[in-house]
């Protein structure tokens, strides 16, 4: 899915919708899930509505749905003021006209003031026509129950399953084909990813891993926002189930937009090379 942004801006709430009456809009929370993720999905439950309501994500070009896979999908909430609601939230995959493809529910409580996970997965029973690609994840309440609440969502996540079933792992059918092409090395992370537009913007290590909610993202180098959960152990762990050689790259002081940092000027960024090797080799070590 595509996630939040910056409040304020015109992309803030790319690819998310409001689903039958409910008002949603990114904020910067007073509570942040993490230090590394101060923004929300604030969504008002209005009254007045009957049926499903809540909000949807239209995905990267859409969603692909099969009814051969299991999908996990999960999120973090907590109630701004705490209420009396007990009820379910109900995920699911769906077509852009609403056909229910698959779908499943998880009990949430307005006594839950604090940021929690919830989990669940999601196994379609009903294909998408000739295989179409316009499909979108749709989280939603019971609109006469939830009537009056007010909730905010973080960190949404729809994973695939992934290649060799590792969390927060590649998708399985690019990575199979990457596979059968039989490459020997896999240079990472990239050559403009790593660069970066800006000396802030350029990839680095040590924001790319730990687990997600503890992960800041960044500005991608094509226009969207890059969270950074393909990191450092995701690409060495991808290089292991696949057979190749990792050649790991590191940022050299030059950024796409010109900016480059004197020689004189870049110790703090050999000494985070260095730690990016360090961390690489303790990884390795665990891991063999």
């Amino acid at each position: 899915m595509e996630n939040l942004v910056t409040p304020g801006t015109s992309a803030s709430l790319n690819a998310w919708s409001a689903v039958n009456g409910a008002t949603i809009s990114v904020i910067r929370e007073s509570t942040p899930v993490s230090s590394a993720l101060p923004n929300a999905l604030h969504v008002v439950f209005p009254s007045g509505r009957t049926g499903p309501v809540g909000f949807a994500n239209s995905g990267y070009f859409g969603i692909k749905v099969t009814t051969s896979d299991t999908y996990s999908a999960s999120f973090f909430y907590r109630f701004p003021t705490s209420s009396s609601f007990r009820g379910t939230a109900t995920l699911s995959l769906q077509t852009n006209s609403g056909t229910v493809l698959g779908s499943n529910a998880v009990s949430i409580s307005g006594a839950q003031t604090t940021w929690t996970q919830l989990t669940v997965q999601i196994t379609p029973t009903v294909a998408p026509s000739s295989g179409s690609t316009a499909n979108r994840f749709v989280l939603t309440l019971d609109g006469t129950s939830a009537a009056g609440q007010t909730i905010n969502f973080a960190m949404l996540s729809l994973f695939p399953p992934t290649f060799k079933n590792r969390p927060n792992g590649m998708r399985a059918d690019i990575a199979q084909a990457l596979v059968e092409m039989g490459p020997s090395f896999f240079r990472f992370p990239g050559g403009n990813n790593l660069e970066g537009q800006t000396v802030a913007q350029r990839w680095q290590w040590n924001a790319t891993v730990g687990t997600l909610v503890n992960r800041p993202g960044r500005v991608g180098d094509w226009g969207y926002t890059n969270t950074d959960g393909l990191g450092l152990l995701e690409y060495l762990t991808w290089c292991e189930d696949s057979g190749m050689q990792p050649i790991m790259a590191v940022w050299a002081g030059f950024a796409l937009g010109g900016t480059s940092v004197a020689e004189a000027a870049l110790g703090p960024y050999i000494e985070q090379a260095a730690g990016q090797v360090c961390r690489t080799l303790n990884f390795l070590k665990r891991r063999f």
